[in-house]
């Protein structure tokens, strides 16, 4: 045999253990049973605005965000323009999320948000089973958890 042939063999067969391996992460993840979503005052540190769960009656929309995503930056924007464009929307709060220090204050103004917490704890990830940046988890105006929605993609 050739080693061109081995190594594409080799190549192959290393492709095919890393899907396997994939899979079998994938499988575990999904099969482990994930917290429900639930405004907690003691799960996040409010960094802006009030710390009470939702002061509205349209309910709240809580927006994981990486300061350091710009993808997730630009669907945060997009949200907040909707929002002021249609009226109507739940309130919008910020999730600062895999951050292992505590956000500056410059780190918050280009967010220009009025609430932004801080999931210190890592409740979003560890907790809850979540790993989407932008994504819209949506709660009642008696704080209950109705929804997670995709982050909002450009037009």
């Amino acid at each position: 045999m050739r080693m061109g042939n081995i190594a594409v063999r080799v190549s192959w067969g290393a492709m095919v253990g890393a899907f396997a391996l994939l899979g079998a992460l994938w499988a575990a993840d999904r099969g482990r049973s994930w917290e429900r979503p639930r405004l907690s005052p003691a799960a996040f540190v409010a960094l802006r605005g009030a710390p009470a769960p939702v002061s509205g009656p349209r309910g709240l929309l809580l927006v994981p965000v990486n300061p350091g995503c710009p993808h997730c930056l630009a669907s945060w924007r997009r949200l907040r323009a909707s929002c002021r464009a249609r009226g109507g929307c739940p309130e919008l709060v910020v999730l600062l999320v895999d951050q292992q220090r505590r956000p500056a204050g410059s780190d918050l103004e280009p967010l220009g948000a009025e609430r932004i917490w801080w999931d210190q704890l890592g409740t979003w990830r560890r907790e809850w089973g979540h790993r989407i940046y932008g994504e819209r988890i949506r709660f009642d105006a008696a704080g209950r958890y109705r929804e997670t929605l995709p982050p909002l993609m450009s037009p």
